[in-house]
């Protein structure tokens, strides 16, 4: 067996900033922004390259505030630093300390800066931070990045929690007193703790695999944005979905309930599954988790993000696809139902699209998006396929399933008439449960992909590969049961969905003619 020296761990490593033109740095408190990159501030200014710092919050929790003025000596003290290290560009938000909340007001105010600022260069905290400011800012800053996918690279740097694996060590020798001087600029900071020390002897143990010549260096992660992504950024830091309720998120229970339902098979992509639902900026979820291959579950806790996780069916049978499905739709609370098989993702503003749909149309309607469908082992992620239909209706429907089970988002009092999964599908059950909900309502569509449907997940109804013989006989099954059911004014609406099909299809051959 191979063992890997420390050379071949450090291979990757890179030791400089990369070339930018402007930088942006967001900071959840007014000394973080020097804690955590005052080295490489203090390089980017001697290089000429203008700097922004925005600061979200006032620190006041972080220190004594008898005469109610902490926040401006904090901010007066960040500016005193920013200001040792040549930078003079900085905004104070003054949100509460403590008071970053993920989701859609404070990623679409950092959106509106990366759009207007242009940087080429953004500098975020780690979401491997233990502060939930920090690890707020990590995943509002992570998403508004994926939605712009303008910015060139991503900077994510430590500040009271060491990265586990940084892929830049920066040598800031040269910096190292001129960020000291900064640090002490921190006076009611170094009143309650020795923070200039304590960082320092953290940059210095960051010196260890620069050679004896580096005496003090920074730890970054930094990544590559370069396109707009359906996934859940791949940039941020893997945690845990139940970690730290992902930075103690609020929930926002005036908001309708959504009530997710997963299949659980126990398969090692279910804790993607589930991080992608941690992500949303939806603020009132539910998940819930069915085991649906019976016996014991892996444990996964009481919550998924900062949303409320249930699984059920621990330690009971099997189930099959269809009654595991109808067994979660029991078990759920929400106004409004969906599904995720445990090995696809949504992006994190799904379900806050599919909720505005249903909203504006008085849940008169059932809201879907796009899917696009990848190989899991593809590292390039191209994209095999886009289920973007933007006209779903019975007719087209009845044709062929273009709806994958997880764009969809159904009001639960259509539960009320009666419609389940029918249990005596083995496969397909989705294509039929829709079938049943167009009969009540009518599908709109939300034009964005914010789905991922993977090639080689466990479903075995992959639509790119038609020919297989366990989607001839779902088919099959399928067109027995509809064959049945079909009334009359419906086979009229086919035969002339059909005839408008071949109409169309022969005018478009004309034109090209």
């Amino acid at each position: 067996m191979h063992i890997a020296t420390e050379n071949e761990l450090l291979a990757e490593v890179v030791h400089h900033l990369p070339d930018a033109k402007k930088v942006l740095v967001f900071a959840p408190h007014p000394d973080d922004e020097v804690f955590g990159c005052g080295g490489a501030l203090a390089q980017l200014h001697t290089a000429g390259v203008p700097v922004v710092v925005h600061v979200l919050t006032d620190g006041c929790l972080g220190g004594d505030n008898l005469d109610g003025q902490l926040a401006q000596r904090r901010a007066q003290e960040s500016r005193n630093a920013l200001e040792t290290l040549g930078i003079t560009d900085v905004v104070f938000w003054e949100l509460p300390d403590r008071g970053l909340v993920y989701g859609e007001l404070l990623i679409e105010r950092l959106f509106s800066i990366l759009h207007k600022e242009e940087a080429d260069l953004v500098f975020l905290p780690a979401s491997t931070e233990l502060h939930p400011d920090h690890q707020t800012l990590s995943l509002v800053g992570s998403e508004a990045l994926r939605r712009s996918g303008e910015v060139k690279n991503v900077v994510f740097y430590e500040i009271s929690a060491p990265l586990p694996n940084p892929n830049l060590l920066l040598d800031i020798s040269a910096e190292e007193d001129v960020k000291l001087q900064a640090m002490e600029c921190y006076h009611s900071q170094l009143e309650q703790q020795p923070y200039a020390e304590q960082i320092q002897g953290l940059n210095r143990f960051r010196a260890y695999h620069l050679g004896g010549r580096c005496k003090s260096a920074e730890a970054y992660n930094i990544y590559p944005v370069s396109v707009k992504s359906v996934e859940p950024p791949q940039f941020l830091e893997k945690s845990p979905f139940y970690r730290c309720k992902q930075g103690d998120k609020a929930v926002n229970v005036n908001s309708p309930l959504v009530s997710i339902v997963v299949r659980s098979m126990d398969v090692s992509t279910l804790g993607e599954a589930l991080d992608s639902l941690a992500l949303q900026t939806y603020p009132n979820i539910e998940v819930v988790v069915v085991n649906a291959k019976g016996g014991k579950h892996s444990t996964l806790g009481t919550i998924c993000g900062p949303f409320t996780l249930r699984l059920i069916n621990q330690e009971g049978k099997a189930l099959p696809r269809a009654r595991a499905a109808n067994t979660g739709m029991a078990a759920c609370c929400g106004r409004y139902i969906g599904f995720l098989d445990d090995d696809d993702l949504v992006a994190p503003d799904h379900l806050k699209h599919l909720v505005g749909v249903l909203q504006e149309n008085q849940d008169k309607v059932v809201a879907y998006t796009g899917a696009q469908g990848l190989d899991r082992g593809d590292p390039e992620r191209k994209v095999l396929a886009t289920f973007a239909e933007p006209n779903v209706c019975f007719p087209m429907l009845i044709m062929g399933n273009v709806v994958p089970i997880h764009t969809v988002l159904f009001p639960a009092k259509a539960l009320e008439s009666g419609i389940l999964m029918d249990e005596t599908l083995e496969r397909y059950e989705d294509w039929d449960f829709w079938l049943q909900l167009l009969r009540l309502l009518p599908f709109k569509f939300v034009d964005k992909v914010t789905a991922t449907y993977y090639s080689n997940g466990k479903s075995n109804v992959f639509p790119f590969d038609p020919d297989c013989e366990i989607v001839s006989m779902a088919m099959e099954a399928m067109d027995i049961k509809w064959s049945k059911l079909l009334e009359p004014a419906e086979l009229r609406e086919i035969s002339n969905f059909y005839t408008q099909k071949q109409s169309d299809a022969t005018a478009c051959l004309n034109d090209i003619e």
